[in-house]
């Protein structure tokens, strides 16, 4: 008889711990879902780019926020056009990376310069640069010249 009471019992504690364990997984701790990452502030739009052709070098300026949060540089991407080849309205834009430079906290005007070679047009775009390799939103785009020269 107590042999058969004992054994209830440990019946009655599985269950019991059985139920508890269901009750957790059903109550858990919160919204069930995917992990959502912290979010982070958007980046800011580059503010008053500017491009000029100097002999065979492109010079760029733009406005640098040092109170930005997340900016850590810039990139700079450039398209190269042939005007001998008619302008497709419906195809993309191809850019490559031209350059990266850091974000300077003393200084709210950044410079990018680079020589380029005559013959073709050429369209640059600037990106603010977070620390995890994301890029902030287009705005504007400067058009250089270099058929002529």
């Amino acid at each position: 008889m107590a042999r058969m009471d004992l054994e209830r019992r440990r019946i009655w504690a599985a269950a019991a711990v059985g139920a508890l364990l269901l009750l957790a997984g059903i109550a858990g701790c919160g919204v069930k879902g995917p992990p959502v990452p912290p979010q982070r502030p958007p980046l800011p739009a580059v503010e008053a780019l500017t491009g000029r052709l100097d002999g065979d070098t492109v010079t760029l300026n733009w406005r640098h926020n040092p109170d930005a949060k997340g900016v850590a540089g810039y990139v700079v991407l450039r398209a190269q056009s042939d005007p001998a080849q008619p302008p497709c309205p419906d195809c993309p834009v191809v850019y490559q990376r031209a350059g990266t430079i850091n974000a300077d906290k003393h200084s709210r005007q950044i410079t990018f310069s680079e020589p380029v070679p005559a013959g073709f047009r050429y369209t640059y775009l600037v990106r603010a640069l977070g620390a995890a390799g994301d890029q902030g939103p287009e705005k504007a785009s400067v058009e250089i010249d270099r058929t002529e020269r």
